[in-house]
């Protein structure tokens, strides 16, 4: 028998579980322990009351995991991750869970719902556009397997702190040139501060960059320098610095704008390689139906 609910009550233990079989065969490989799970959760915002389940005979076989916060006013929820085991697909499983989705956002009075899908999974990209989903941004993936090696000439001084305060926050904002995606702003930073190292790059005493990575992933979720000190080198003293910070032999950067053609030009310099691409979506409503 099949039928769905949110998730409340069901262990992260069992949603590890069923993630694990979920993605086993998945584009992109996961290898992530419990612990790494429940971070991740933590960090997206996982709110088990606007997620969903399905279940055949009371066992867990699909899940779409959602996180939630406001944004510009408007409360908003992302797909932190969906999937359902290899034996439960093509049953139609997938589309009575999304209805079953957008019935809590209504009653949670969810204005909009946030994902990302990878470019080359044409399959859920046309279900999403069915759906209603529009694209916002396209996302490039970047992965580091070698040592970064420093600049020639140090243009700044790094300094490590143990989280940026609210003073840095407002400060390096004026940095970007794109918003970061769901998984990597500022909220999601907060969800887990210690569980990052955060480097500042100063000239003068003056803040000029900063970069941020997880100390057992080495996930990069925030990089950028001032315009006025680009390309003069302190980006890869920042990686360099990072790298030497977290316990993975590798760096990564998720969802980093296309638009960002001479960030993305750097990351491949310095010896960044594409690994996928995204695009982020949305689905706009007043009121879900």
């Amino acid at each position: 028998m099949i039928h769905y609910q949110t998730l409340e009550k069901i262990p992260v233990e069992t949603l590890y579980q069923t993630f694990l079989e979920a993605f086993s065969d998945y584009a992109v490989q996961f290898q992530l322990s419990l612990e790494e799970y429940k971070n991740m959760l933590k960090r997206r915002g996982f709110t088990p009351e606007v997620s969903v389940g399905v279940f055949h005979n009371k066992e867990l076989v699909g899940f779409v995991l959602n996180g939630l916060r406001e944004i510009e006013g408007h409360l908003t929820a992302y797909d932190v991750m969906t999937g359902i085991v290899p034996s439960s697909r093509k049953q139609g499983l997938s589309k009575e869970m999304f209805r079953f989705v957008l019935q809590t956002f209504s009653e949670a009075g969810v204005m909009q719902y946030i994902l990302e899908v990878l470019q080359e999974n044409r399959t859920a990209f046309d279900i999403y556009q069915k759906q209603g989903f529009r694209i916002v941004r396209s996302f490039d993936v970047f992965k580091l397997e070698q040592k970064i090696a420093g600049p020639k000439k140090e243009m700044s001084n790094i300094v490590f702190v143990t989280e940026l305060s609210d003073e840095h926050w407002a400060l390096v904002q004026t940095f970007w040139k794109s918003s970061p995606s769901w998984q990597n702003a500022i909220a999601s930073i907060k969800n887990t501060p210690a569980a990052f190292f955060y480097a500042l790059a100063t000239i003068d005493r003056k803040i000029v960059g900063y970069g941020i990575v997880d100390k057992k992933t080495g996930d990069v979720p925030q990089l950028a320098v001032h315009g006025k000190y680009q390309n003069l080198g302190i980006e890869q003293q920042l990686l360099a610095a990072l790298q030497d910070k977290t316990e993975s032999s590798t760096l990564s950067l998720v969802n980093i704008d296309t638009e960002l053609k001479d960030k993305i030009e750097l990351l491949q310099t310095i010896g960044f390689k594409r690994t996928t691409s995204q695009y982020e979506m949305i689905l706009d409503s007043d009121k879900p139906k």
